[in-house]
């Protein structure tokens, strides 16, 4: 995850360490993430938290938003 100072930004590299896809991150939230966490899966899934997310977001592997607001409830409820 990178801030351009544009916006937030995910880079996707392969496993040889080459740039394979830039995912702009306005087109998943419109304010900057505070504080990001990103997790993948097996599937190429990715997971992004912050604090302002609502919960967590799902990017399939083409960065495209597959849910938002998993676990919301249960995030809110929880006390750092």
């Amino acid at each position: 995850m990178d801030d351009t100072g544009k916006g937030q930004r995910i880079q996707v590299f392969n496993r040889n360490g080459e740039v394979t896809a830039v995912w702009e991150l306005s087109a998943v939230q419109s304010a900057p993430i505070q504080e990001p966490l990103i997790s993948s899966d097996n599937e190429g899934n990715i997971y992004l938290l912050g604090r302002n997310t609502d919960g967590i977001i799902k990017l399939n592997n083409a960065g495209k938003v597959i849910e938002k607001n998993i676990a919301r409830e249960e995030l809110a409820a929880l006390v750092p």
